[in-house]
């Protein structure tokens, strides 16, 4: 498994460096679209550049089945 350091370090190559979401370039974090506890992966298809308030959105939101 990659290390966050090393993740964080390869991911700022292709990410954009603002959020996705929102569009900000301030307290940038790197989101697992489907987390790794649900099966996603360190890839960069599942990677994507979100603030710490959009991350924490996502959480909150309950995912339709």
């Amino acid at each position: 498994m990659t290390s966050p350091t090393n993740l964080r370090k390869r991911a700022r190559k292709y990410l954009k460096s603002n959020c996705e979401k929102c569009g900000t370039n301030e307290d940038l974090t790197i989101d697992h679209i489907v987390p790794i506890s649900k099966g996603g992966s360190n890839k960069r298809e599942n990677l994507q550049t979100l603030c710490i308030s959009c991350h924490r959105e996502k959480d909150r939101i309950p995912k339709k089945k």
